[in-house]
C-alpha cells in the first residue's frame, strides 16, 4: 500500500509521468493488480506473466521495451529515467 501510494504521489501531486516498474512475488500479483485498481485506477497497470516469449509479446503490445538504461517507450525514441526527489 505505501509503494502504491507513492506512486500516486509521484504522479498526482509532484506530476511525474513517468512509467514504472513494480516487482512482487508471483503469488502476489493479483492482489498488487487490485489495490492498484481500488487506489490509483487511472494508472495503466501491466502485469507480466506466463514464460519469457509471452512477456516480450505483451511489452510489443505496449510499444515497451527494456534496456539497461530503464523503460523505453518505442514512440517516443526516448528513456523514462527516474525523477530526481
Amino acid at each position: 500500500m505505501q509503494t502504491i501510494s507513492f506512486l500516486g504521489y509521484l504522479k498526482h501531486t509532484m506530476k511525474v509521468s513517468a512509467q514504472h516498474l513494480v516487482v512482487v512475488p508471483k503469488s502476489t500479483l493479483a492482489n498488487w493488480h487490485r489495490e492498484f485498481q481500488q487506489w490509483v485506477p487511472d494508472f495503466d497497470v501491466v502485469v507480466l506473466t506466463g514464460d519469457k516469449d509471452a512477456r516480450v509479446r505483451v511489452l510489443a503490445r505496449r510499444s515497451l521495451c527494456f534496456g539497461s538504461l530503464g523503460l523505453l517507450d518505442r514512440n517516443d525514441s526516448k528513456t523514462t529515467a527516474p525523477p530526481e526527489i
